[in-house]
């Protein structure tokens, strides 16, 4: 019990950890405001590495739909141009290789759930990614494209329903976007000064 319980938490911690590696290069590669920033030589691929040992120390200690999920959802900012920096394709390579491994030394591949993952996080991601870029304020524009984790969330949702209360993929799904979100803060992004990260 204890040590489920403490297996738990570190799921979160890491989770969170990778969210925030996650965040920092977006922020160096300009992805979260108009001005990039800079930190120290080498930087986003140090946090490529970073951020790629902390997803698989995550997802070491983790059940098989947490490893569908983050496939997925890998491939899904794939496609959709967000890892294509030094860093971030360095880490999801680290992670492509995690998973190949893992892909082969599963005893029980949850089929039905990795397709779930496979066909509603990227019809969803898509949506909202539209609704962020429609020409016309909407209501629903403001609504969808306002909360970029909402696909995640809507699609963890639908696991927890029909496939399996797992409610460690929640907990690490929430971490990662707390700690993304995090970096998106405008007042803690003044905090990282102290760190050395500048506007460029």
């Amino acid at each position: 019990m204890i040590l489920s319980y403490l297996e738990s938490m570190a799921q979160v911690g890491l989770a969170m950890a990778f969210g925030y590696t996650f965040g920092l290069g977006d922020l160096l590669s300009g992805r979260l405001t108009t001005v990039k920033h800079r930190w120290f030589p080498g930087a986003d691929l140090a946090l490529g590495v970073a951020a790629g040992a902390l997803a698989i120390a995550m997802l070491w200690l983790s059940l098989g739909g947490v490893h569908a999920f983050w496939l997925v959802a890998i491939g899904t900012w794939a496609l959709a141009g967000r890892l294509f920096t030094v860093g971030k394709l360095l880490m999801a390579g680290v992670l492509a290789g995690y998973f190949a491994w893992w892909g082969v030394t599963a005893d029980n591949l949850d089929a039905p759930a990795l397709a779930y993952f496979a066909l509603a996080f990227p019809i969803l991601t898509a949506a909202f990614a539209i609704a962020a870029r429609a020409k016309t304020p909407t209501r629903w524009r403001a609504l969808l494209g306002g909360k970029p984790s909402w696909p995640a969330f809507i699609v963890v949702f639908g696991y927890l329903a029909f496939f399996e209360l797992d409610f460690s993929l929640l907990g690490v799904v929430w971490a990662f976007h707390s700690g993304t979100a995090t970096v998106a803060d405008e007042k803690h992004r003044a905090k990282l000064v102290s760190w050395g990260v500048r506007t460029r």
